[in-house]
This record gives structure tokens, C-alpha cells and sequence, in this order.
């Protein structure tokens, strides 16, 4: 089994999705959580609600 890892919160923000950047050769070990935005909403939109964290352990 796979130890559980932990990351911490670094910023969470709205974005339209053409301006969208995300690194994957970013140095270190990040996570990007990405859901449209309005989070009720049943058509997609332009806009998109982002979660940045590290790894910490």
C-alpha cells in the first residue's frame, strides 16, 4: 500500500480558461486542481476555478 502524502495550499483563484497557464517542468512537486467555475454550474463556461498546492511530505 501506498503511504498517504501531504500537500499544502499555496493559492486558489479564478481564471478564464484561455489564460490558463500550469508548468508541468515547474522544479519541485506541485498539484494543480482544476474544476469550471461557477462549481454548480451544468454548462461549461469560460471561466475556471484553480487550487495550486506542494508536496510537503
Amino acid at each position: 500500500m501506498v503511504p498517504p502524502r501531504l500537500g499544502e495550499v499555496k493559492a486558489s483563484r479564478r481564471q478564464e480558461h484561455l489564460k490558463l497557464v500550469i508548468d508541468p517542468p515547474a522544479p519541485g512537486r506541485h498539484l494543480a486542481l482544476v474544476t469550471c467555475r461557477p462549481l454548480n454550474s451544468v454548462l461549461p463556461g469560460p471561466l475556471r476555478y484553480v487550487v495550486y498546492a506542494d508536496l510537503i511530505t
